[in-house]
């Protein structure tokens, strides 16, 4: 009975040694509870203090001082000057008003179609869809959300190794 005992405990003791902790990355807004947390594979876009352009790729992995972007550009965390995040509800939105303004034209002609009125294509129905194909579009100037970092915004690395 004692026997098995000692041999489950040396092989759970085993496999919690050989697991290694990740380091994450946890981008926070001071006295808020909003947070998010990237980890070696997550898609990741941000401009540095001296580049003009955004950055944009996969983090390959996460040191203590700086991460690593497709395995080959290394990008100190104090040179990162701003993260975008990509705000979901707008995407949403954004696909739902065009496929709305889409299909609202097309079952239009072909109800008109189908009872033989004229004209087919009518002005209202044109002046409904196009507005809402037009304003799916007009969101994309809101669909990423710019994370200023120090501004209040805070980049910190977590490290759950013991």
């Amino acid at each position: 009975m004692y026997f098995p005992k000692v041999i489950i405990t040396f092989l759970v003791v085993i496999c919690v040694c050989s697991l290694s902790a990740q380091q994450h990355l946890l981008l926070k807004k001071p006295g808020k509870i909003k947070y998010y947390i990237y980890q070696p594979g997550s898609e990741i876009i941000f401009k540095t203090i001296k580049g003009k352009s955004k950055v944009i790729g996969l983090i390959y992995d996460i040191t203590d001082s700086s991460i690593i972007i497709n395995g080959t550009n290394e990008v100190l965390l104090d040179q990162i000057q701003k993260i975008y995040r990509e705000r979901g509800m707008v995407r949403v939105t954004q696909y739902a008003t065009r496929i709305a303004g889409v299909g609202y034209f097309a079952l239009d002609v072909v109800n008109r179609t189908l009872n033989n009125e004229y004209p087919i294509v009518h002005k209202s129905t044109l002046i409904t869809s196009a507005s809402m194909v037009g304003f799916s579009y007009l969101l994309y100037p809101f669909r990423k959300k710019s994370c200023i970092i120090n501004k209040p915004w805070i980049l910190q690395v977590l490290d759950f190794s013991f």
